[in-house]
């Protein structure tokens, strides 16, 4: 089983490319001398179950087919099993999905002969991994993430995608359909925000706390993030006019904000953000929950393969 690795597709992945394009995915890895078991995805978190059985089974490479979101998945059940170390367990990924932002960090191929060649090469390397406590009680749950966790805004526009998607309307339209609507409607909201201890009250529109560079298909929120420094970067924009916003995303995608007025960046091993009327919070683009929220890294906690 070692030498095997148990592929996790998401069907719909990428209008469906999970789906459709998974012969010649397979075609590719035999050709490349990689074994793969298949296993489809058939509902949200799916993928999260799927790995927790998988490596409670004894499968410690598990290849995840589709979006950034089917990798978040897959990495979530990781965490959840206590059969083993997560670091103990090699995460592949073969992207097919719409944004695969965290490919543009990794500088991971997308071309299916390239994934298909590194996967068979296992150079892997060892990231951070972040998680978000949310809720509040008995109603607290931890959800992980290998990209960017975002709040207000930034959550606002992956609900909408999302729901989007469950409509079957999924893919970039949906994405900067909700970009637009949520430049015009969505409104600040003031709230605690405290990073490695000092806490300041804000009129927050949108936070970035990442891993990875890019989210939201391209948009370079923060350009110095490192994947294995140990630190998040955080991004946090302030109320701002809709002309302000507006004129901000080209730079936003080509990750220029830095002397914006309005835009704060910093960098943190932890975050803490209390409640607000609205506010929740995504990670890796799939739709999480409401504050009050904690965030923490896991200093290279993930084994994934890479620099290829």
């Amino acid at each position: 089983m070692d030498k095997r690795w148990l592929a996790l597709i998401n069907p719909h992945a990428g209008s469906e490319k999970g789906l459709r394009h998974w012969d010649r995915i397979e075609r590719l890895l035999t050709e490349a001398g990689v074994e793969a078991v298949p296993l489809f995805t058939g509902y949200r978190m799916h993928a999260a179950e799927l790995c927790e059985n998988a490596v409670k089974e004894g499968w410690r490479k598990i290849l995840a087919v589709g979006g950034d979101g089917t990798l978040n998945e897959t990495v979530n059940g990781l965490f959840r099993q206590n059969e083993v170390s997560p670091a103990d367990v090699t995460i592949g990924l073969f992207q097919v999905g719409t944004g695969n932002d965290w490919a543009r960090t990794a500088e991971y191929p997308l071309a299916y002969e390239k994934m298909a060649e590194c996967l068979a090469k296992g150079k892997t390397f060892y990231q951070d991994v972040g998680v978000v406590t949310y809720g509040e009680g008995h109603q607290k749950k931890e959800r992980y993430f290998v990209n960017i966790a975002g709040f207000g805004f930034d959550a606002w526009v992956a609900e909408k995608t999302n729901r989007a998607k469950d409509r079957g309307k999924g893919g970039r339209l949906a994405y900067l359909s909700g970009l637009l609507t949520g430049l015009a409607s969505y409104k600040a909201v003031s709230v605690s925000l405290m990073t490695d201890g000092a806490t300041q009250k804000v009129d927050l529109f949108s936070l970035g706390i990442g891993i990875g560079k890019y989210n939201g298909g391209g948009m370079k929120q923060l350009p110095d993030a490192v994947m294995d420094d140990g630190l998040f970067d955080i991004v946090l924009y302030k109320k701002m006019s809709f002309w302000q916003l507006i004129s901000g995303i080209k730079r936003l995608y080509r990750g220029e904000l830095a002397e914006h007025p309005k835009i704060e960046y910093r960098r943190a091993a932890s975050a803490k953000l209390g409640q607000a009327p609205g506010l929740f919070c995504e990670c890796d683009g799939e739709s999480v929950g409401y504050g009050p929220f904690a965030i923490r890294i896991i200093q290279k906690g993930l084994k994934i393969v890479g620099g290829c």
